[in-house]
């Protein structure tokens, strides 16, 4: 469906193994602004589109069968992990008010990872501002594993300040919510804090393409 509605054909793909491996790479180029992961800026705000964390628990009622859980509820989380809504029109109403951005397909912190990294900036993050569903408060699920969840594919993306206000109006015409999280400081790296406080003891665990190999 998603395929259809945007008018896209999905023929192979470029994961391989053994001893002869040919890519074909087709690029291109746009008229319009292009938000680059190497964008952001010192004292820029860092935001987040939809909410984390669903699609590991979506993965976790598809593997573990949970009996406790409702039905109503396990449908939810399967659908929010086989069925990911990409935020293509969002991201066109977004872009000439964003920075650098993202989309989240290997975990939170992977992919503000990847933003520090080639902004070389240091990103804060307030994890009491993490957006999470009601569902997923319910299971007690903690912050861990929404930093940590790959294919959510929400948009994670850095603005200026004076830009908030535009955001925050593009949030309630989309009826999307998009939340700020933390902000772009000098230095290198992500850390995280809550209550003012840093903290140094989160075991996050993303994904990582060719780990095993």
């Amino acid at each position: 469906m998603l395929l259809e509605q945007h008018n896209v054909q999905l023929v192979g793909g470029d994961t391989t193994k053994g001893p002869l491996s040919i890519t074909w790479t087709v690029m291109g180029s746009s008229q319009n602004k292009i938000a680059l992961r190497s964008s952001a800026k010192v004292d820029e705000l860092v935001f987040v589109t939809g909410n984390i964390g669903d699609s590991f628990v979506g993965l976790e009622v598809l593997l573990n069968h949970p009996t406790e859980m409702q039905e109503e509820v396990k449908d939810y989380f399967i659908r929010k992990h086989l069925h990911p809504v990409p935020r293509i029109d969002l991201a066109q109403k977004l872009r000439t008010f964003i920075s650098a951005c993202i989309d989240v397909s290997d975990g939170l912190y992977s992919e503000l990872s990847h933003i520090a990294e080639k902004s070389n900036k240091h990103i804060c993050i307030d994890i009491e501002k993490l957006p999470t569903s009601k569902n997923y408060k319910k299971l007690g699920y903690g912050e861990e594993i929404a930093l940590s969840s790959g294919e959510e594919y929400e948009l994670c993306f850095t603005a200026p300040k004076e830009n908030f206000q535009e955001i925050q109006k593009i949030s309630k015409i989309t009826n999307i919510n998009i939340s700020c999280i933390g902000t772009v400081c000098e230095g290198k790296g992500v850390s995280f804090k809550k209550d003012e406080k840093e903290i140094k003891s989160l075991n996050l665990k993303t994904y990582e393409h060719f780990s095993s190999y």
